[in-house]
């Protein structure tokens, strides 16, 4: 119980620091359009954008969403809690199986870790797909690796229906994460109880799926999955293949700092084969990695996509790191990087003065929490505190005022919407539709939620039409081409003028 209000209170003070910016960025909008899309027309099974099926992506994101925003509506910043929710619960996770198996020290480090990783604080706190994901993959690992290795096969099951909901949230990316475990469990435990772990991940997504069929049609769904997986690889370049090593390094990046103390407890002899608590952390490294090599050979290679293996990367070292912890010494190593980052927050200490916006008062303490490292990190233990509390640092001195900084550079998007809805209102553009692509965030903040046609596979037919000036199809459109867009039927009434696009509210001739 003490772990769990440690570890609540850790989240708490970390996921403010990123929860700041005043409006959307990324993809956020666009996953709340489809959450509000769903509790206006009470379909839950097919999830839509402007009013049109889009199946990119299992429903249970949407799911969690729309319930949010249905309980406390107009409490934006609840949108972002469920993936710091689930962090926390695969933090908890992480803390109770580490310290059945390595002990107390190394189950802190294993969810402080896990919770408090940089790449974790700095993409989790958001209202996207990945950050539940993440959590939901954590978790299932966790418990299927730990179920694998002490033979506990109801944990390992539980684990499979744990990673069949995370299915449902993002689909096969799932598997990039099971292959290596499952390869560790064949080799080290011949694989007992992975088909009854497999048989109960089956269960959510097959459920959802066939529902789904009685709605659509199976060659659709076998369409997107396929265009959403496998056919991406057909967009491999030789550019991808120069970008290979740089892939691994960013890999490296994801495992810092606690990527730098790996090896540490295991020096001298060890036993050739394992024994169950090493297994298990086995499991949960060969997760890891095994995201990596398949990320490899994908086109697209962010480091969000590495977000789940993650915490799982953090476990598994927790053991060393809680070797190093007991040291009353620092490694040369350590006592460099001290000084180099002590050395950085010198000097963007004295130069914060002089630095530009977003750089202020924040950056400063930032930089001041670098300055006075070696000071600090002096033995194991501190050094240790030390790598766990930088990541919290960095969030509310750096990161928070970089968000708000970027969400004010980008499209002023709620002073957007309020006059977009003020020119529909006063042109009584009462039937409306959207071509192309609009942007979610001006039309969440202009109440309107109009049918739409992203893809432009058909004439638009409203009397008023809303779309970017200058946009054209990304798909094919078989009875406008390119060139007569805006559609030549109808007029343009208002433009509105964003920084980087225009919008033309028109009119049907």
């Amino acid at each position: 119980m003490v772990a769990l209000v440690y570890l609540a209170i850790a989240c708490v003070v970390f996921a403010p620091g990123v929860l700041s910016p005043s409006d959307w960025v990324g993809t956020e909008a666009r996953r709340l359009q489809i959450a509000v899309e769903m509790v206006q027309s009470g379909d839950w099974l097919v999830p839509t954008l402007g009013h049109e099926p889009t199946l990119s992506k299992p429903p249970l994101f949407y799911w969690v969403t729309a319930l949010l925003h249905g309980w406390l509506p107009g409490h934006d910043w609840l949108l972002r809690t469920p993936g710091p929710a689930m962090m926390w619960v695969t933090a908890c996770l992480a803390h109770f199986l580490v310290r059945r198996s390595h002990g107390k020290g190394a189950a802190w480090c294993a969810g402080l870790g896990a919770l408090l990783a940089p790449i974790v604080v700095a993409t989790v706190p958001r209202a996207e797909i990945d950050p539940l994901f993440a959590g939901l993959t954590s978790v299932s690992i966790l418990l299927m690796a730990y179920g694998a290795a002490f033979g506990q096969r109801a944990t390992s099951a539980l684990g499979g229906l744990v990673g069949g909901m995370a299915i449902l949230v993002k689909g096969p990316p799932f598997a990039m994460f099971l292959v290596g475990t499952a390869a560790v469990w064949l080799r080290r435990r011949r694989g007992r109880g992975l088909p009854v772990a497999l048989l109960a991940m089956a269960v959510p997504p097959t459920a959802y799926y066939l529902a789904l069929t009685q709605r659509l049609q199976v060659g659709t769904l076998v369409d997107v999955a396929t265009n959403e997986s496998v056919a991406r690889m057909a967009l491999f370049t030789w550019g991808h293949v120069l970008d290979t090593p740089m892939h691994f390094v960013r890999a490296f990046a994801a495992t810092l700092p606690f990527g730098l103390l790996l090896f540490f407890e295991y020096r001298g002899a060890r036993r050739a084969e394992p024994d169950d608590a090493e297994a298990f952390v086995r499991m949960l490294a060969a997760a890891f990695f095994s995201s990596v090599l398949v990320l490899a050979v994908f086109p697209a290679r962010p480091m969000r996509y590495l977000l789940p293996a993650v915490p799982l990367f953090f476990v598994a070292v927790s053991p060393s790191v809680a070797a190093f912890a007991r040291q009353p010494w620092l490694t040369p190593g350590i006592r460099a990087s001290l000084r180099a980052l002590a050395l950085l927050g010198a000097a963007g200490l004295c130069a914060s003065p002089w630095l530009p916006a977003p750089m202020g008062w924040q950056t400063a303490l930032g930089f001041l929490a670098l300055a006075v490292l070696p000071q600090i990190a002096t033995d194991g233990r501190r050094a240790v505190a030390t790598l766990l509390v930088l990541p919290v640092v960095a969030a509310w001195t750096f990161l928070a005022p970089f968000a708000d900084y970027r969400t004010a550079a980008r499209e002023p998007f709620r002073a957007a919407g309020a006059v977009l809805r003020r020119a529909v209102d006063e042109a009584g553009a009462n039937d409306l539709a959207t071509l192309l692509h609009v942007h979610s965030a001006v039309l969440l903040h202009a109440g309107l939620l109009p049918p739409g046609d992203e893809l432009a596979r058909r004439d638009p037919t409203a009397p008023w039409l809303l779309m970017e000036e200058g946009a054209g199809p990304t798909g094919e459109w078989s009875h406008v081409a390119r060139a007569e867009l805006p559609p030549p039927a109808y007029v343009p009434r208002v433009r509105l003028q964003l920084p980087r696009v225009a919008l033309l509210l028109m009119e049907r001739r």
